[in-house]
């Protein structure tokens, strides 16, 4: 049962980031806050997150943060 439960939120994560990934360019349009993009981001953190699932979140973060740099 605790693999099922590490699997599932392992495929939750990688769900979110994918679609995060291909979304977060369009956070300049003004839609939602920069503010709103960095939470759900952050939200993706967890302590049982792979290296590769890391490594991807702080490339996210980091390009969600040139864009904000860029648009103020």
């Amino acid at each position: 049962m605790r693999a099922f439960v590490w699997t599932m939120l392992q495929f939750i994560i990688e769900k979110d980031l994918l679609h995060l990934e291909r979304i977060v360019q369009q956070a300049s349009d003004g839609t939602f806050p920069f503010t709103y993009w960095h939470a759900r981001i952050d939200a993706l953190r967890s302590p049982t997150s792979t290296p590769p699932i890391t490594r991807r979140i702080d490339r996210l973060k980091a390009a969600l943060s040139a864009l904000e740099a860029r648009i103020r």
